[in-house]
């Protein structure tokens, strides 16, 4: 027979080449994430057990663009509100990208945690106050385990292309 018919062995190079791209990009954001949610949402448990309510006065709502290709905006608010031990805190709600329906100089509602006056956010949206540290935990947790199962798909096209070779 001769061995120029015979088809070469089908290599996974590309394939190890992608997934290991991808491993490497989720295998950073998998922690940053991870530690971000986990921030985010120890926060917002504090805020929702210590919670304390407040007239603040709205300081300055700031209209900001993030991101180069895909543009989002983003609304940033800076209040000033008195706290229990008599003292003034001024600190920026979380974020939104809905125009608010308040401006400088206007009095809102806020609830402070009472244990860290600077975690603050519109006295409604407290029972919100955990949610972006969950989707952030998920979506660490998710990343860790698709850089699981890559590791574990390349090792497994490594071993394959050893034995064809």
């Amino acid at each position: 027979m001769n061995s120029a018919s015979a088809p070469a062995p089908k290599r996974a190079s590309g394939a190890i080449g992608v997934l290991g791209t991808i491993s490497l990009v989720l295998a950073v954001f998998a922690p940053i994430m991870g530690i971000s949610g986990a921030i985010s949402y120890s926060k917002g448990l504090s805020l929702t057990e210590h919670s304390v309510t407040a007239t603040a006065e709205v300081v300055a709502v700031e209209l900001r663009t993030t991101g180069t290709k895909y543009r989002h905006r983003y609304y940033f608010t800076t209040v000033s509100f008195p706290v229990a031990a008599g003292s003034s805190v001024t600190t920026e709600l979380p974020r939104t990208s809905d125009e608010p329906d308040y401006s400088s100089g206007d009095r809102v509602d806020v609830a402070y945690d009472s244990t860290n006056p600077e975690t603050a956010t519109l006295a409604g949206d407290v029972r919100f106050a955990t949610a972006d540290g969950i989707v952030k935990l998920i979506l660490g947790s998710v990343s860790a385990v698709a850089v699981l199962v890559m590791v574990l798909v390349i090792r497994h096209l490594f071993r394959r292309d050893r034995r064809a070779a």
